[in-house]
């Protein structure tokens, strides 16, 4: 087991609780996915920032914030931004992508 373990970098331990879940089950127990759980955008949301960008072509995912949040709606500009790109309100720019070397040297 530990050999195992080293040459997977892991401990002997989780590679008991793998081989304990494929006798149980008698599958392969690929591991779980990690992180958050991604929340399903409502039908509401979604209506409400179209709404706000067809309304103001040019407002980005900031603005549409601000401008929901003064008639009482609180989204969040991330998932406003998520919502516009689905809707293709937004274009890839691969400049903007790049990395830039020199923002290291800010910190």
């Amino acid at each position: 087991m530990r050999k195992i373990a080293k040459s997977l970098r892991t401990t002997a331990k989780g590679i008991r609780e793998l081989y304990r879940r494929y006798v149980e089950r008698g599958e392969y127990p690929y591991p779980r996915e990690g992180g958050r759980k991604k929340r399903r955008i409502e039908e509401r949301e979604i209506k409400k920032v179209i709404e706000k960008k067809e309304e103001h072509v040019l407002a980005g995912a900031n603005v549409i914030e601000k401008m929901l949040s003064k008639d009482g709606a609180k989204i969040p500009h991330n998932k406003i931004y998520r919502i516009m790109k689905e809707r293709g309100y937004v274009k890839e720019e691969p400049k903007k992508k790049r990395q830039r070397k020199w923002v290291r040297y800010e910190r």
